[in-house]
């Protein structure tokens, strides 16, 4: 009997066409177990009771946040004990993983994906002052932070991703400047930075193109940093990010695809690891390549990178 554990974050636990979703695949056979979060830990929590029972898949059935927490609880035992896959349900605001993975809204092709063979995936640990952490999407910091930590549960349950870009607008307008130093393979830089991101995968905030290239299964990160710019530059990045434009960020920004990255900051400065905030002065921010494996879609836009990465920087040309 296929077993599966479906980890939901409790904001979408009473949707009457995911209790018909899990009562289809119980009359089909499946061993399907429900755990439903009530707050940040939970699904942590839950992730490692279904890895000591031996479940084949677990389902994330939440946003990126839930994600996050399943994709770290598996990826922190991977290395010493064997785990189940991975799927997801893309059930919160923004689902940016997701989004970029091809994985549909509609929530019965979603569950039907969670059936397919898994694929090997790479996760990001992070080392924030010495406490380990993990990511599945994208770390962000400076602007695209701030955008995410103002919006409120309010605006996000009645405008959904539109209420990021609205974040964004009002961030930007009181942009602070954080002076960082990242070092990795082949790849050095110093300056005050307005945005930050470090993507095992491509978007994060409601749907910004963070990373644009990143894939996640070929061992390496992608590093997206938006320097302090000119003040008629950052007047254009207001408009643009009010005509919803957010591709002009990607044009005033410096990428690199390393294996790891080593960000230090003068004053303490936050990351959102898949929407969480994590506060720090020093992180080491390295991709584990293929650690999971993961029920993804047949022709998925974030997989095709199946080497691990050298142990250098990808070199970019400068945009």
């Amino acid at each position: 009997m296929t077993r599966w554990r479906l980890i939901v974050n409790g904001k979408a636990a009473g949707m009457p066409e995911l209790r018909d979703a899990v009562a289809a695949r119980r009359a089909r056979g499946f061993d399907v177990g429900v755990r439903v979060t009530w707050e940040h830990g939970d699904a942590t929590r839950y992730a490692n009771e279904a890895i000591g029972d031996g479940v084949d898949c677990i389902v994330a059935a939440g946003g990126d946040g839930t994600l996050g927490e399943v994709a770290g609880a598996i990826a922190a035992c991977a290395s010493s004990t064997p785990t189940p896959d991975l799927a997801v349900l893309p059930l919160g605001t923004a689902n940016d993983f997701a989004t970029a993975a091809g994985i549909p809204d509609d929530l019965e092709d979603a569950f039907a994906l969670a059936e397919r063979d898994a694929v090997p995936v790479d996760v990001l640990r992070i080392e924030a002052d010495g406490a380990e952490r993990w990511c599945m999407n994208v770390a962000t910091g400076g602007v695209g932070t701030h955008a995410t930590a103002d919006v409120h549960e309010g605006l996000k349950k009645h405008l959904g991703s539109l209420s990021y870009l609205l974040g964004s607008v009002r961030a930007i307008r009181n942009m602070q400047r954080h002076p960082v130093e990242l070092d990795g393979p082949g790849f050095r830089w110093r300056g005050d930075m307005l945005a930050l991101a470090i993507g095992n995968a491509r978007q994060a905030g409601g749907g910004h193109p963070v990373c644009p290239d990143a894939l996640i299964d070929d061992g390496a990160l992608d590093v997206t940093v938006v320097p302090d710019l000119p003040e008629g530059v950052v007047g254009a990045l207001k408009t643009a990010l009010t005509d919803g434009r957010e591709a002009v960020v990607e044009e005033a920004g410096e990428r690199a695809r390393l294996p790891w990255v080593e960000l230090r900051a003068a004053t303490p400065l936050t990351l959102h690891l898949d929407g969480e905030p994590v506060e720090g002065g020093r992180f080491r921010i390295e991709c584990l390549a293929h650690r999971l494996r993961m029920r993804l879609p047949a022709g998925c836009p974030l997989l095709g990178g199946t080497a691990p990465a050298p142990d250098r920087a990808t070199p970019r040309e400068p945009l």
